[in-house]
C-alpha cells in the first residue's frame, strides 16, 4: 500500500494538503456513516504516518512505516520532557489535579523563548565584531593586528548562535512529543472535595529546576 495514492495526495503535498484529504476520506469510509471499515483503517495509518514529519522523512526513504530510530535531537527531547515531567509530578502531590504537560509545554516554551533571546544576542555581537574588524586600521600602512581579533570574536559569536541552533532543535522535538500524550488527571475522593488542598506554581519550580530562571530556589508551599 502507498500512503500517498491511499490519500490521493502527491508526495510533495503539504500537512494541509494532507490533512484536508484524510478528512475528505475518512468522512466516506467511516464506519458510523456507513462506510466500509478496511478503507478507514488504511487511511487512518496512511495519515498517521504521513502527518508527522519525522515518519514520514523515514518513509520516503525506507518505504517502510516505522517509527524512526531515535538519533540524539530526538533522545535527548525526550529524555528533557520525561525529567520536566518527573518534576511537575513530584511537585504535584498525592493529587494531579492540574495538567502536568501543560506545565512542561510551558517550561519548554519559556526555555525555547529563552535560547531564541541568547541567539539574537550572538547574531547581534557577530554584526557588531565584523563592523568592528572593518573600521580598524593599521595607521600610516602599519600591520593591522587588531582586525584578527575582532574577526575571531565575530567567529566565536557566530559559533554560539549556530550551536543554538539544536537547542532549538531539541525544544521543538520536545514540544512535538509532548503534544503526543495525555495525562489523566486524579479526581479527589468525595470526602476530601471540601478541603482545601495546597498548590503550587509548578511552572515557575520546573524552569528554576532546569536553569531556565536560574538557581533552584527554596521551595515552599502557597495557597
Amino acid at each position: 500500500m502507498n500512503y500517498y495514492d491511499e490519500l490521493g495526495v502527491r508526495r510533495d503535498a503539504t500537512e494541509a494538503e494532507i490533512k484536508a484529504a484524510y478528512r475528505k476520506q475518512a468522512k466516506k469510509a467511516h464506519p458510523d456513516s456507513g462506510g466500509n471499515p478496511e478503507k478507514f483503517e488504511k487511511l487512518s495509518k496512511a495519515y498517521g504516518c504521513l502527518i508527522r514529519s519525522d515518519r514520514r522523512a523515514y518513509y520516503d526513504s525506507t518505504g517502510r512505516d516505522e517509527v524512526p530510530p531515535l538519533d540524539d535531537v530526538a533522545a535527548t527531547a525526550l529524555q528533557q520532557v520525561f525529567m520536566l515531567l518527573d518534576a511537575a509530578l513530584q511537585n504535584a502531590g498525592d493529587y494531579v489535579l492540574k495538567d502536568p504537560m501543560a506545565q512542561v509545554l510551558e517550561a519548554l516554551g519559556q526555555n525555547r523563548k529563552q535560547t531564541l533571546s541568547r541567539q539574537a544576542a550572538a547574531v547581534k555581537a557577530a554584526d557588531r565584531f565584523a563592523k568592528f574588524a572593518k573600521q580598524v586600521h593599521g595607521h600610516e600602512g602599519k600591520s593591522n593586528r587588531l582586525r584578527p581579533m575582532f574577526l575571531a570574536r565575530e567567529d566565536e559569536a557566530r559559533r554560539a548562535a549556530a550551536a543554538m541552533e539544536r537547542e532549538l532543535a531539541i525544544y521543538a522535538a520536545a514540544t512535538d512529543l509532548v503534544r503526543d500524550h495525555d495525562f489523566e488527571l486524579d479526581e479527589l475522593p468525595k470526602s476530601s472535595q471540601t478541603m482545601n488542598y495546597p498548590t503550587r506554581d509548578n511552572t515557575n519550580y520546573l524552569l528554576h529546576d532546569f536553569g531556565v530562571l536560574g538557581e533552584p530556589r527554596t521551595r515552599s508551599w502557597v495557597k
